[in-house]
């Protein structure tokens, strides 16, 4: 007896979004014995619908074909029709092995103000280097601290204000030392999702933006990939197991760049990552799984033997979870453990976690999703080691990063709600508990240092985040996107390190309240442009650079006398505020041209006290609060991407990016003159380079030769100005400043790529 596939996950379509109107997509599916998709071929249908078809498919799931009882292979075809914009849910499939099963998918769309990238969408980006976490640089929003260091200031975020999330797990950060590619083998990623604000309230604890990748489904069939690169290698391989019901996948990534660096200049650098996962279907509707990942980085100079390490670190995650299919929609249950340690010549510091969280995504009706979690982190921070030797610098640094354990619960819901045909609605609320305490009493302390400030060892502070995001579709060209939110987040430092958190004297958490309105228009000839406009508020943000002078901004010394800054500038709270537009235009023209452009217009601003004229040892007077330029503010950032399929397997791309220069305060005789940030650096841009020549092995293989070049134009960037007086030089007169420049950064790079 021949019993045809039947189908548990299928028919679910997400509405591509670049396309407009109505369209039919006919698919031939090869479901193998494990109930999963093997192959894909598209029967009839045109693009941007049969890709996403396509993508879809390959993550649906069937009760396996049997022929007395066993499961086989079978072949199946279905339609999938796309009508915007109402919600209709998918039927059952009933298809056997020459049946056509109908789904009708219609408005499936991502969240209000989310961008997804597919992860071989933009594994081809030039001067990504095949990593599809650099592409967000090239959409509008962020914005680089200097050129290729993978660390944005996002609506005028800092960069550890912004959330990384891989599979659900939360990340201390995303990219290897310096330079560095992300810690994620690139084939890895399925897709991205970036929301520079107005994240879905699952994505909490984080008062900028959120980044969160996702990972493909176990592969049906052995699979293999392979990279060598003159600074890196990497590997992945999986294969399912129990006839299909299981699958194991491990990935690693080691680099061999400090070997070459260590031949041409003082600079130690290495780095290695790995990932390892495996999955089981326990039965029709239940899976279970883990998840291992890490990585370790070690960047430092050497100078006459000796090496001044900068950062050493490294982070692991194990997260276990139970996957169960509901009949409209999923659960999931997870836990999760962590280890992160980073150190320098003066500190050494970890970071132990487990987390527990619960999760549930169902459809009660064709018009309202329901989403809803509750999660609880432990985190236990120690400074395993002080060896800094001066005295009050030490002390501050033991009240600044003491053992203290963090405790953070919340949960939340939304509703993704099609109101009507045109208009989607997902209003959502999180609530959130912050609990820290700390293992010493911090008023003796700081009393011990002629600091008597308020202290407190353990401290409670409740969160409530409510967010509404909207799509109204004027008609099937033009589209509303708002979104309105506030987003707690406890005292962050500036860039996420492994490990590396501090505790205020009295701490108290970053508040973001967000709002964007944006536009989306279909152009003709397949052009697709979205406009927003943003302004985000800031209230207790943790941002040194506008909050210790002596490091960024506009902070002078005065002759050679040293300076005793604010010892706790680092946590001192700071009002900030951005606002601004993003414009990006995606074509696809033919079969061959494809592109993008976006720009950013921003100004990002700081309320703080961060100019201090010094003349003796301890005696320092303030110049009050003003409200300045932001350190990092730039108001121009324009990306313009390209790539041109050349035939017979090569394909070339190029991408343009150019930016606004930092600002900077005009001085006399060392002291800032109003209005602080005023002056700007030049401005700076560079050319990024790609040419891929691919073969085809066989069904399955390929093999592929890149040639690869970030700011092949060697261009050099001003990230500072020393500005000192004139010799003979009029008092009432500006100084003098000379531009100090990075670079050129430019990197080569020509790799090898198979898969099979």
């Amino acid at each position: 007896m021949l019993v045809p596939p039947r189908a548990i996950v299928a028919g679910v379509v997400p509405y591509p979004r670049d396309a407009k109107g109505t369209a039919v997509v006919t698919v031939e599916l090869v479901v193998d014995r494990a109930g999963d998709v093997s192959d894909a071929t598209v029967v009839e249908g045109a693009a941007p619908f049969t890709v996403a078809t396509v993508e879809a498919a390959r993550r649906w799931r069937f009760l396996p074909a049997t022929r007395d009882g066993k499961p086989i292979p079978a072949r199946i075809r279905m339609r999938v029709e796309f009508a915007p914009p109402v919600v209709v849910p998918p039927p059952p499939a009933r298809g056997a092995t020459d049946d056509v099963t109908v789904v009708t998918v219609t408005g499936q769309r991502p969240d209000p103000g989310q961008t997804t990238l597919g992860g071989g969408q933009v594994r081809q980006l030039p001067g990504a280097f095949g990593d599809a976490f650099r592409a967000i640089e090239a959409l509008p929003g962020p914005v680089p601290m200097a050129s290729g260091l993978p660390y944005y200031f996002i609506r005028g975020a800092p960069p550890g204000d912004t959330g990384y999330f891989i599979d659900g797990v939360r990340v201390p950060f995303l990219f290897h030392a310096a330079f560095g590619p992300s810690v994620i083998h690139p084939s890895l990623i399925d897709h991205l999702d970036f929301f520079p604000g107005g994240a879905p309230v699952e994505y909490g604890r984080f008062a900028g933006a959120v980044l969160s990748a996702a990972l493909p489904e176990p592969a049906p069939a052995a699979r293999a990939e392979g990279i060598v690169r003159v600074f890196d290698a990497g590997v992945v391989g999986e294969t399912p197991f129990d006839g299909g019901r299981g699958s194991a996948l491990v990935a690693g990534r080691y680099s061999y760049s400090g070997l070459i660096l260590s031949l041409t200049s003082p600079i130690k650098l290495a780095y290695w990552d790995y990932q390892a996962r495996a999955t089981w279907n326990i039965d029709d509707k239940n899976r279970i799984g883990i998840f291992a990942f890490g990585s370790h980085d070690d960047f430092g100079q050497v100078t006459n033997g000796v090496t001044d390490t900068i950062i050493d670190g490294e982070f692991h995650r194990v997260d276990v979870r139970l996957d169960h299919a509901l009949e409209h929609g999923t659960a999931r249950v997870a836990a999760t453990f962590g280890y992160a340690r980073s150190n320098n010549d003066d500190n050494d510091i970890r970071d132990l976690t487990a987390s527990l969280r619960a999760t549930l995504e169902d459809r009660p009706s064709s018009t309202i999703t329901v989403r809803a979690g509750a999660d609880v982190a432990l985190d236990r921070y120690d400074l395993l080691a002080n060896a800094i030797t001066a005295p009050f610098v030490g002390e501050v640094t033991d009240l600044l990063y003491p053992p203290h354990t963090d405790v953070a619960v919340g949960a939340y819901a939304d509703l993704v709600w099609q109101v009507t045909p045109r208009v989607q609605l997902v209003p959502g609320v999180r609530a959130d508990l912050y609990t820290s305490h700390r293992d010493d009493d911090p008023r003796a302390e700081l009393a011990s240092i002629g600091l008597p400030m308020t202290a407190v060892t353990t401290s409670i502070l409740p969160a409530i985040d409510p967010r509404v995001t909207s799509r109204v579709d004027v008609d099937r060209h033009v589209a509303l996107i708002s979104a309105v939110g506030v987003a707690h987040q406890a005292a962050a430092y500036l860039v996420p390190v492994p490990g590396l958190t501090f505790v205020e004297p009295d701490p108290t958490l970053q508040t973001a309240i967000q709002m964007s309105q944006g536009i989306s228009l279909a152009l003709p000839r397949g052009v697709t442009a979205q406009a927003t406009g943003f302004l985000h508020s800031y209230l207790d943000m943790t941002d040194l650079t506008a909050t210790c002078p002596s490091i960024f901004g506009a902070g002078v010394l005065l002759g050679s006398a040293p300076r005793v800054m604010n010892d706790f500038c680092i946590s001192d709270p700071v009002r900030g505020r951005a606002f601004g537009g993003e414009l990006i235009v995606r074509a696809s023209i033919g079969k061959r041209f494809s592109g993008w452009a976006s720009y950013t217009l921003s100004r990002s601003t700081r309320e703080a006290s961060p100019v201090t004229v010094v003349g003796q040892v301890g005696d320092s007077i303030p110049r009050g609060s003003a409200e300045t330029l932001a350190t990092f503010d730039r108001t121009h950032v324009l990306n313009l991407v390209a790539s041109y399929d050349l035939g017979a397997g090569w394909v070339a791309g190029a991408r343009f990016v150019t930016y606004t220069g930092l600002p900077y305060s005009n001085t006399r005789d060392f002291i800032p003159v109003q209005p602080y940030n005023s002056a700007r650096m030049p401005a700076f841009y560079r050319v990024d380079l790609r040419l891929e020549k691919r073969w085809t092995l066989g069904k399955r293989g390929a093999i592929a030769l890149v040639f690869e070049g970030m700011n092949v134009t060697l261009n050099k960037e001003v990230l500072g100005e020393h500005c000192a007086p004139a010799p003979g030089g009029s008092v009432n007169s500006l100084d003098p400043c000379t531009p100090q420049t990075l670079g050129p950064v430019a990197v080569p790079s020509v790799g090898v790529e198979g898969r099979y």
